[in-house]
């Protein structure tokens, strides 16, 4: 469900994954998309909305994903 695995090679090291996207890299993490059903229909590429939600100081929030298909 998550792209860690605890501990990690580097016990020191919390959450090395995250670490190198996000800080690292400047990528954001989206985990936990349902993909399966437009895959099964031949859908590979879409346009993509994601709406977070807003968090006053948060690292991280839930979001709403949007794939127009």
């Amino acid at each position: 469900m998550a792209l860690e695995v605890m501990p990690g090679e580097e016990a020191h090291r919390g959450f090395p994954v995250h670490q190198h996207l996000l800080v690292e890299k400047g990528i954001y993490i989206i985990e936990n998309l349902k993909l399966g059903e437009p895959c099964v229909d031949g859908v590979y590429e879409f346009p993509f909305i994601l709406l977070p939600t807003k968090y006053k100081g948060a690292t991280a929030c839930p979001v709403r994903p949007i794939g127009l298909v």
